[in-house]
C-alpha cells in the first residue's frame, strides 16, 4: 500500500481493490478488518466489512459488523438498505424488512429502501406488498431497470404475464437508457 497503511481510510480503498477488482476475497476482509482496527468509529470501513462478509457467506459475523454500522450511523438511509441486504443474505427475511422500514423511515424518497423491501416481501410469500413497494421504488428512482425487472419478474411469477411482457417491452425497447441483460433474463426467469 503506498501512502500510510496505518490510516482506516487506506485499508478501505485497498479492501475495495481486493474484492472489487481482483476478488480476493480473503484479502478484503484482512483490509477492512485492518480499518476497523485502525479507526474504530468509520462507519464506512464497519459496513465495507460487514458487505464483504456478507457476500462470503459469514453472516452472523456480518450481521454483528452491520449492527455497529447502525450504531454509527442511526440516521443513514444506505445503512439501513444495506443491513436488509445482509439480513437477505442470511435468509432473515423479517429482518430485512424491517432495515428497509427504517431505511424509508429515514428518508421516504430513498428508493433502494423500497427495492429492499419489495425484496423481503417477495421472500416473505407477500407479493403484493413487493410490487406496491416497487411502484414507489420506481417513482422515486425514475424508473431503474433493476426496479423494473424485479416487477416483471413478480408479476410473471404471480401469473399476470400480460404486464409482465409489458415490462419486458419497456425494458428491451428503451433507447434512452442501459437495460443491463441481467435485468432482462430476470423477467424471463
Amino acid at each position: 500500500v503506498r501512502g500510510n497503511a496505518s490510516l482506516g481510510e487506506a485499508q478501505i480503498a485497498v479492501g475495495y481493490l481486493n474484492w472489487v477488482l481482483d476478488w480476493d476475497w480473503r484479502a478484503a476482509e484482512t483490509a477492512f478488518r485492518l480499518a476497523t482496527s485502525l479507526d474504530p468509529s468509520n462507519a464506512t470501513a464497519h459496513r465495507s466489512l460487514g458487505h464483504a462478509l456478507s457476500q462470503s457467506g459469514q453472516h452472523p459475523v456480518a450481521g454483528s459488523a452491520m449492527r455497529r454500522v447502525r450504531e454509527l450511523e442511526r440516521l443513514e438511509p444506505m445503512t439501513y438498505a444495506l443491513s436488509a441486504q445482509v439480513a437477505s443474505q442470511a435468509r432473515q427475511y423479517p429482518a430485512a424488512a424491517e432495515h428497509a422500514r427504517r431505511a424509508i423511515l429515514t428518508d421516504s424518497q430513498f428508493w433502494i429502501g423500497y427495492m429492499q423491501l419489495a425484496q423481503a416481501y417477495e421472500q416473505l410469500g407477500q407479493p403484493d406488498l413487493a410490487l406496491a413497494a416497487l411502484s414507489d421504488a420506481a417513482r422515486f428512482s425514475g424508473n431503474n431497470s433493476k426496479v423494473s425487472s424485479l416487477r416483471g419478474y413478480l408479476l410473471a411469477k404471480t401469473g399476470r404475464v400480460n404486464e409482465a411482457r409489458e415490462v419486458l417491452r419497456r425494458l428491451e425497447s428503451d433507447p434512452e437508457r442501459y437495460v443491463p441483460p441481467v435485468a432482462i433474463a430476470l423477467v424471463h426467469a
